[in-house]
């Protein structure tokens, strides 16, 4: 996203509009609400916080997406916990 559309979103955050919640800073290990599978998913942190949501980048490859995701898609990553009777961790994700 070019700089010029950067500051129009910042622009029409003046104008009255719900701004993000504050507390997830930039390097915050978040998930993102997918809505082609309907579930949270892992694997991104903060890029940056913006007056209308958060840029993330996706931890695989460090690409930053274009799209700012509303305070609503995007969650804390909670810690990683064993399962009982299954090798490896589960996200502790729970629905809000």
């Amino acid at each position: 996203m070019s700089r010029q559309a950067r500051n129009a979103v910042d622009d029409i955050a003046g104008a009255g509009l719900p701004s993000a919640p504050a507390g997830i800073g930039a390097g915050t290990a978040v998930c993102v609400w997918n809505y082609y599978l309907q579930q949270w998913s892992d694997g991104f942190v903060v890029a940056e916080a913006l007056a209308l949501g958060y840029r993330v980048r996706r931890t695989s490859d460090g690409q930053v997406l274009d799209h700012v995701f509303t305070g609503e898609e995007v969650m804390v990553e909670r810690r990683k916990v064993q399962a009982p009777g299954y090798d490896g961790t589960l996200a502790d994700r729970r629905h809000r």
